[in-house]
């Protein structure tokens, strides 16, 4: 797959999770010299003629860096969400009959770099859930098992053969869920619903949106407010995000 964002994520190993804050902050420091190397650069074509004051105004606009940490990491999650949307929109996994597999493709680079960072990833991909609908309603993560490590990060390998865990268990009947990219506060700890930050939604094209899939989704993510449905490669409907993939770091 030709997309950058993934050599980017797949960089990232056990050893470097150290570095990753600074890392980071280079990155956006970087981002800010750029911005402010392209403002002076159209005020001074502002002043020799070669652009207008709309152009200028357009530019500090998309130009804004954040300083807060929250911010900066609220920018930082909406850049690898939408880099890796739309590097996947752009060159999908394909299928034995030429299929584009855009979804194949996220799960693929999240789930790559995952790995890379010994399960230490902020961004998870595909975590099964069971959504307890027969117990207490609240949904539980299915996470690989390691008896010395009862706090282990590593999504369950396979969650079929964990259904049999899953009281009065029916068939889509939505006692399992899987989002498409679930975001955690502390990398180092499961995905219990206190430690989920946001549930993030991957349409493409023209894909259809299921409610109560939205229900149980907002549920994962304590909240309608932690829970985002992003579309690529067309108009966005109600409550969906869009990402400019000639900026995907752009906020709109």
């Amino acid at each position: 797959m030709s997309c950058t964002i993934v050599s980017s994520l797949e960089s990232f190993t056990g050893n470097e999770m150290a570095s990753i804050a600074a890392r980071i902050n280079e990155e956006i420091q970087k981002a800010q010299k750029r911005a402010e190397e392209v403002i002076k650069d159209f005020k001074n074509k502002l002043v020799s003629g070669e652009t207008t004051r709309e152009e200028l105004a357009n530019s500090e606009a998309q130009s804004d860096i954040p300083t807060d940490p929250a911010q900066k990491q609220a920018a930082l999650d909406q850049s690898v969400i939408c880099s890796v949307a739309c590097c996947c929109n752009q060159y999908p996994n394909q299928g034995s009959a030429d299929q584009n597999l855009y979804q194949a493709c996220v799960h693929g680079v999240y789930a790559t770099a995952d790995a890379a960072m010994n399960y230490k990833s902020r961004y998870k991909s595909e975590v099964s859930f069971d959504m307890g609908l027969a117990t207490n309603g609240i949904p539980r993560p299915l996470m690989h098992r390691d008896p010395n490590n009862p706090d282990y990060t590593e999504p369950s390998h396979n969650w079929m053969a964990r259904i049999k865990e899953v009281e009065g268990y029916q068939p889509g009947e939505g006692y399992i869920r899987r989002p498409d990219l679930t975001v955690v506060k502390n990398p180092a700890k499961p995905l219990t619903v206190d430690n989920i930050e946001k549930v993030i939604e991957y349409k493409f094209k023209e894909d259809r949106r299921d409610t109560r899939q939205d229900e149980a989704y907002e549920e994962i993510a304590g909240g309608r407010k932690n829970y985002a449905i992003y579309r690529i490669g067309g108009q966005p409907q109600d409550r969906e995000a869009a990402c400019n993939c000639k900026n995907p770091g752009q906020i709109i």
